[in-house]
């Protein structure tokens, strides 16, 4: 009996699975759902796990669909994980993509993976590998075993790890001296994880001459390297008791795909001609496709004319997937061989192995197919996707695309047929051609085109740049209030709904009213992204409306749009039985409303039976109103610290309180506001304070510029010096050390930390992120010999001095984003401040891009800012020694610390 597909409601099925994987508390119920809709691995599946990637908000449920995506064998999951792993502008996303084309295992997954390591100094060239690592329906041993003799790699252990055990797992035992290259007891010793790689894939593709080999490396005294040498010459010697005949027989008995990999591996391992004769002799009974697959295993030029042949014979009869991999085994060694094929196969056939074959010659094919008079709509849809699958294979290389978008250019040119000009003017959106012709066609086509607009403005947003979604932008402008184009006025907004780079949408307030229910989700899906004032009223009727998915996106863009009505509707919210609203509401109340409601949620929260999810929260995720006083919330939260409602064994609530109250207290308007205060209250005796402020405005320019509470720790630093009597040659003056590096740990922390860690914007997160991915940094193992070197350092901090070891720990916290909420554990003083300045602060190139400073410093020139991050390393280890065991007696000692100290505090006030 037949399965029948599921019937799919779209909408139903997407509000559902967002309902069901934000409304839950259980990370494993989550995780479920969507793995039991990924099980479907239909088309329409996949389209709803797509949609649900766009509106969720969480960053570890976006991963979980991606995840599942990669289960999904069809041609929309593989489009969609392509343009994500094509996003360089959030890397840790990109990683997670490239991951997820390995398990689907498709030829346009592999070859648009070849094509992205081939792309010079790539960011994630390791996932690269990792992902074809998995991949053995795709035949490409040759392009991995070529990668690891490349000199790209030849200091890159991390990569060449992957690599190796990828070689490995394809199971070609001719590869086997390349292998052999690596088990040497030098590479034992210097480089034990890329020495027990080449074991593990010895164990999988060596022979007699492996097992020779690994016993004669001693490794009695490397056990973990020991023990796999006992596992790999095992590996080996079962498979050395299998015959030809074994491989055979449990290829044709095998079950799954999983046994038939096995059985077609085990095939390889034996010579290519016998191999095939034991072949043609057992197994005359075979189907096509299995055939076709033995082929593919045991290719090798001289069968190029019979595997031809056998293709040109057989192509009805075997899936076009065997067909594409048994192409590319003879097209890699013979660019003949895909043009012979393509004049001896059926036109429609040629047409289906465009979609799963790269090269050249294939562009070419399908443009001068695309320019045939009595070329149907329907063949021009199917030609138009096939080049653009050359595109996607091809990792959007920019001769290529630029090639392919002359050719859609030209046929659009000559095309007389409305809806075959609309395909092709979406096809120039698919290849992302990006160039400013193709956009001032599309500005012009837009001007005369009614028919066309559909098109073009899925054309613009599919571009998604500044430039392209200004076309749209600009035209809303001019038909806003005209009723008689509120068809276009509704196709405009959706697509600007789905656009990630959103232009200035202010014409948006004089939108008349009656459109505003037609569009009420794509408005509110912009509203979540961009303030734009006038528009409260759509965020109150979204809000007021019933259906789950209007209003998780009313109370997002009520973060950024609200009045004194929204932020009450925010507050019934937090009593709602759904969790994902109350979360949701209590997010947009923490990050977007005013210091009113922040004393309110306070004021909640210090009750009996408060929430502690809501505690944390809280205390984690607000960002105070700007230009305003928290002095008020400071005085409660020390209040809440102290009340009967403050649960002392909670180290999780306290810390996270705790944090909060001193980044209020470091904000600069609650600085400015506390000293104004401290002002009228109390007169400093100038005569207690020694003329201190009067002595340190003259050695630090910028002194007068800090806080009341920088100044008042130096002032305490400086008390040593002032008394020379009590503080002689006798005694230890180390103290002191502690109280300058203390005031200059404060002045970051106030001008730059409360950046980091107040607003705590996703976006810098991610900004960060992309940098450490980008700088090989999320490779926590990474050799880091020559990191100071790599990161140009080398000139102002030795190997010895470079804070390696800082850098590993911080990128790692960044990574995992829990820089956030534990920043007192991942900024601990200078040294850690010196790897964000080193890392995130300055301009500098890497592998050949200009990498430009993420904060907003008034100089990110690169000699300046590792000045500074050398001094601040240097201060440190004053600071530590002072702290412990060290002691310092001599003045002269103290005053080179002070001078380098004072040197510090002025650079970064002019700084910061």
């Amino acid at each position: 009996m037949v399965k029948k597909a599921r019937t799919y409601d779209i909408s139903n099925e997407i509000s559902d699975l967002l309902n069901t994987i934000e409304s839950t508390n259980d990370e494993n119920e989550r995780i479920q759902s969507i793995k039991k809709l990924a099980s479907e691995k239909s088309a329409d599946a996949a389209r709803v796990l797509i949609s649900v990637y766009h509106f969720t908000m969480w960053r570890s449920i976006k991963i979980e669909l991606i995840r599942a995506l990669g289960k999904i064998p069809h041609q929309r999951s593989l489009e969609f994980l392509i343009l994500l792993a094509e996003d360089t502008s959030d890397l840790p996303l990109a990683k997670e993509a490239i991951l997820a084309l390995g398990h689907i295992d498709r030829p346009l997954a592999g070859e648009y993976l070849l094509s992205l390591i081939s792309i010079a100094k790539h960011p994630l060239k390791k996932e690269v590998v990792i992902a074809l690592a998995d991949m053995f329906y795709f035949p490409c041993s040759k392009e991995l075993a070529e990668l690891i003799q490349d000199k790209e790699f030849e200091n890159n252990a991390s990569i060449l790890e992957h690599l190796i055990i990828a070689l490995g797992r394809q199971g070609h035992s001719q590869y086997w001296k390349i292998i052999e290259t690596f088990i040497s007891e030098k590479i034992a010793q210097e480089q034990p994880n890329l020495f027990n790689s080449a074991i593990l894939a010895a164990g999988m593709i060596g022979g007699r001459k492996a097992i020779e080999k690994l016993e004669s490396i001693d490794t009695s005294y490397l056990f973990f390297s020991h023990q796999l040498k006992i596992a790999s010459i095992k590996s080996i010697h079962l498979r050395l008791a299998k015959t030809i005949e074994d491989a055979i027989s449990d290829l044709l008995n095998s079950k799954n795909s999983n046994e038939q990999i096995k059985a077609l591996r085990l095939l390889r391992e034996f010579p290519k001609e016998s191999a095939w004769e034991a072949y043609v002799l057992l197994a005359q009974e075979i189907d096509l496709n299995t055939e076709c697959l033995v082929r593919i295993a045991l290719s090798f030029p001289d069968r190029a004319n019979h595997d031809l042949e056998f293709i040109i014979k057989n192509h009805q009869k075997i899936d076009n997937y065997n067909l594409a991999a048994l192409c590319r085994c003879h097209n890699r060694f013979n660019k003949r061989f895909i043009i012979d094929l393509f004049e001896k196969l059926p036109s429609q056939t040629s047409l289906d192995l465009s979609f799963l074959v790269k090269d050249e010659f294939i562009a070419e094919y399908l443009y001068h197919h695309l320019l045939q008079t009595n070329t149907s709509e329907t063949s021009v849809i199917f030609t138009c996707n096939a080049m653009t699958q050359q595109v996607y294979m091809a990792a959007f290389s920019n001769q290529l695309t630029q090639k392919i978008s002359e050719f859609f250019l030209n046929a659009l040119h000559k095309a007389k047929d409305q809806k075959i000009k609309g395909r092709i003017i979406r096809a120039l959106g698919q290849i992302k051609d990006r160039q400013k012709t193709v956009i001032n066609i599309l500005s012009q086509l837009i001007k005369k085109e009614d028919s066309l607009k559909s098109s073009l403005y899925n054309t613009c947003i599919l571009l998604d740049t500044l430039e392209s979604t200004e076309i749209l932008n600009k035209r809303l402008k001019t038909i806003i209030q005209d009723n008689n184009n509120a068809e276009e006025i509704n196709l405009i907004i959706e697509n600007l709904a789905k656009a990630t780079t959103l232009p200035s949408l202010d014409c948006l307030s004089r939108i008349p009213e009656d459109l505003i229910k037609t569009n009420l989700k794509s408005l509110l899906n912009i509203l979540s992204r961009q303030s734009i004032a006038g528009l409260e009223k759509i965020v109150e009727l979204g809000l007021k409306e019933k259906e789950f998915q209007t209003q998780i996106l009313a109370i997002s863009a009520a973060r950024l749009n609200h009045n004194e009505k929204i932020r009450k509707s925010l507050f019934d919210f937090l009593n709602n039985k759904n969790h994902c609203l109350e979360g949701r509401a209590l997010d947009s109340l923490c990050r977007g409303a005013t210091i009113n409601e922040h004393l309110q949620l306070m004021n909640l929260i210090d009750t009996k039976d408060s929430n502690r999810d809501y505690k944390i929260k809280f205390f984690q995720s607000l960002i105070p109103q700007k230009n305003t006083s928290y002095l008020k919330l400071i005085e409660l939260i020390d209040q809440f610290l102290h009340g009967k409602n403050f649960d002392k064994e909670d180290l999780q609530i306290q810390s996270s309180c705790l944090r909060l109250r001193d980044n209020l207290s470091m904000n600069q308007d609650n600085l400015d506001c506390s000293y104004q205060t401290q002002k009228e209250t109390k007169k400093l005796d100038e005569t207690i304070k020694h003329n201190l402020d009067e002595d340190l405005a003259l050695n630090i320019k910028t002194y007068n510029q800090f806080s009341e509470t920088v100044k008042s720790v130096l002032r305490n630093g400086e008390l040593t010096l002032k008394h020379p009597q009590l503080f002689d040659e006798r005694v230890d003056k180390s103290t002191a050390v502690v109280e300058y590096v203390k005031s200059i740990d404060i002045l970051l922390q106030e001008r730059l930390g409360t950046k980091l860690f107040l607003k705590k914007s996703s976006d810098l997160l991610t900004d960060l992120q992309n940098r450490i991915c980008f700088l090989g940094l999320d490779d926590f193992k990474r050799n880091s010999h020559h990191l100071a070197e790599e990161l140009q350092c080398s000139n102002h901090m030795t190997p010895a001095q470079f804070p390696t070891p800082k850098i590993t720990g911080l990128a790692q916290s960044i990574f995992t984003g829990k820089i956030l909420y534990q920043q007192y554990r991942a900024i601990d003083g200078l040294r850690a401040w010196s790897v964000l300045f080193i890392l995130f602060g300055r301009d500098f190139n890497y592998n050949d891009k200009n990498l430009k400073s993420i904060f907003n410093f008034k100089s990110a020139q690169n000699a300046h800012i590792c000045k500074i991050a050398a001094q601040m390393n240097d201060l440190q280890e004053a600071r530590n020694q002072a702290a412990h065991r060290g002691t310092m007696l001599e003045t002269a000692e103290l005053e080179e610390i002070r001078k380098l100290s004072f040197d510090l505090l002025e650079k970064l006030g002019d700084l910061l």
